[in-house]
């Protein structure tokens, strides 16, 4: 998640380029934003919206875990 403790640990070449490369592993190729984790959580938290649901996981990675997923597959 970007955030501005993350953005700011980000000080040297190395930090950035490990940032980068973990970036390039998301589907979207960007970090969330606190916004976006919340709006999922909120979603959940709304019986109006979502009355019918129980025991459900949100994976909130850009896609990360389904490209994991599909990467396997080509891989084998």
């Amino acid at each position: 998640m970007e955030t501005e403790t993350v953005l700011s640990m980000l000080t040297t070449t190395g930090a950035e380029k490990e940032h980068q490369e973990k970036l390039a592993k998301v589907p979207i190729h960007r970090a969330a934003l606190p916004k976006e984790i919340a709006n999922g959580v909120l979603y959940f938290a709304d019986a109006t919206e979502a009355g019918y649901i129980i025991g459900q996981e949100l994976y909130s990675d850009g896609g990360y875990t389904a490209g994991q997923l599909f990467s396997t597959f080509e891989e084998a």
